[in-house]
């Protein structure tokens, strides 16, 4: 399984994998929607939605990308053919009209949506492997990243290149991003910094994010706001920038002893947090990077992830003591004891959208849900992945969770808020089978409806009534088995 991802409406999800198909499925109760969308003839890389949710786009190794109907599951058209090597993604503009397609062919190629044709001549100017292509926040110009060390602008409509390329990094540029308002654009690199360009001119602004000291920077993320730049490093520090001017703000956030695995804003800007393999996570004053009391200390292992509640009051941490920590997102205390119960390194740690709960993710092949007001279990650990729980996400309403395992599978799981939710669903998915005593003293025939035997629901679940039901079915007139 390569990726799963939920419609713009919640109520499908679509998956890709290595098997050379995708499928969907029904967000509510986690079946099929018909057949797989059988077709790629190599891997699928990625699956997803057009902003309606009417369509979904597939990239593949077999060098192409598909359009299919999302309703049907059907494909619409031919394959969307033109690139000589791998087809490594696949992305809609914000208004659905147009697809961009990233290659390993060092093109980047732009089609029409609703007739899978090319718009067009392929986005040629890469001369090495094309790893990235994002649509600005106004859906008008497309940004590339590639091994070539630069990345390039280009018209959405007409697909030529917007100027020359984004000419600096001495290494591989990974990735390129728009800035939320879509006027600047930070680029990340092997050469160990991160750039800073105006959208518009497409000219460097200031030097180039220099500070971590001889290290990749594993990510590099814009403030909510836009103003300022985090980046996170394998030098043990993470970096504040202003993002107008590329300059550094104030000196390296220094602290940790070990890698810094993640940064992260708070909702509202005013703060950062970072996790590390010290075993800590930090703090950190978002407008001067001066850190925010002592370091979160608890954990006894990498401290792998670190997210903010939405409102930004708490901080949850994911280790690989194979705990979880609430922490108070203003003194760094601590919020009650660790979440225990997985047996393996917790990957992942996320907030529901309405803050109340948190999900955890583990090698221990389960994912496991917890109150976070109070930091008790909620119900049993989610369990059926035969590896290693990668992520696990809440859709935007928070009912459900879709996880992601090494596995190959990906799974949907429901989510309730109190125990009166989960008995009416289990009342409404799974009706209860009345006895032959309960059914005889309600003036009821005694044989149970056929979908008690076919559910092996109790106490119909044996092999005597398996039989007896086959038996009924070829016309013959079987005993009823003994039972309560």
């Amino acid at each position: 399984m390569t990726s799963a991802a939920f419609s713009p409406e919640g109520k499908r999800i679509v998956t890709a994998s290595w098997d050379t198909t995708a499928r969907l499925w029904d967000a509510e109760t986690g079946k099929p929607i018909g057949e797989p969308l059988k077709g790629h003839e190599g891997f699928v890389y990625s699956a997803a939605f057009s902003p309606d949710g009417r369509r979904i786009v597939t990239a593949s190794s077999d060098k192409t990308a598909r359009l299919w109907n999302a309703e049907t599951g059907k494909p619409i058209g031919e394959p969307l053919k033109g690139h000589t090597e791998i087809a490594y993604s696949a992305t809609f503009s914000p208004d659905g009209r147009r697809i961009v397609t990233a290659s390993s062919d060092k093109t980047a190629r732009l089609w029409d949506a609703e007739t899978g044709k090319p718009i067009g001549e392929p986005l040629k100017g890469h001369t090495e492997i094309v790893y990235s292509a994002a649509f600005s926040p106004d859906g008008r110009r497309i940004v590339t990243a590639s091994s070539d060390k630069t990345a390039r602008l280009w018209d959405a409509d007409t697909g030529k290149p917007i100027g020359e390329p984004l000419k600096g990094h001495r290494e591989a540029t990974t990735s390129a991003a728009f800035s939320p308002d879509g006027r600047r654009i930070v680029t990340a690199s092997e050469d160990n910094t991160a750039r800073l360009w105006d959208a518009e001119t497409r000219e460097a602004i200031g030097e180039p994010l220099k500070g971590h000291k001889g290290a990749p920077i594993h990510r590099a993320a814009f403030s909510p706001d836009g103003k300022r730049i985090v980046t996170a490093s394998f030098d043990t520090t993470a970096r504040l920038w202003d993002a107008d001017t590329g300059e550094p703000i104030g000196e390296p956030l220094k602290g940790h002893e070990d890698s810094v695995h993640a940064a992260a804003f708070s909702p509202d800007g005013k703060r950062i947090v970072t996790a590390s393999s010290d075993s800590t996570a930090r703090l950190w004053d978002g407008d001067t990077g001066r850190q925010v009391g002592h370091p979160l200390k608890g954990h006894t292992n990498t401290v792998y992830s670190a997210a903010f509640s939405p409102d930004g009051k708490r901080i949850v941490t994911a280790s690989f003591d194979k705990t979880a920590r609430l922490w108070d997102a203003e003194t760094g205390k601590p919020i009650g004891g660790p979440l225990k119960g997985h047996e393996g390194y917790v990957l992942s740690a996320a907030f529901s959208p309405d803050g109340k709960r948190i999900i955890t993710a583990s090698e221990d092949k389960t994912v496991r849900l917890w109150d976070a007001e109070t930091g008790k279990h909620v119900g049993e650990p989610l369990k059926g992945h035969e590896g290693s729980v990668a992520s696990a996400a809440f859709s935007p309403d928070g009912k459900r969770i879709v996880t992601a395992s090494v596995d190959k599978t990906a799974r949907l799981w429901e989510v309730f808020a109190n125990t009166q939710q989960a008995v009416s669903h289990a009342m409404a998915v799974t009706p209860r089978c009345l006895t032959i005593a309960q059914r005889n003293s309600l003036g009821l025939p005694a044989e149970p409806p056929a979908w008690c035997i076919e559910r092996e629901l109790w106490p119909y679940h044996t092999l005597a009534w398996k039989q007896w039901l086959s038996d009924t079915r070829a016309g013959e007139n079987p005993a009823l088995p003994a039972g309560p």
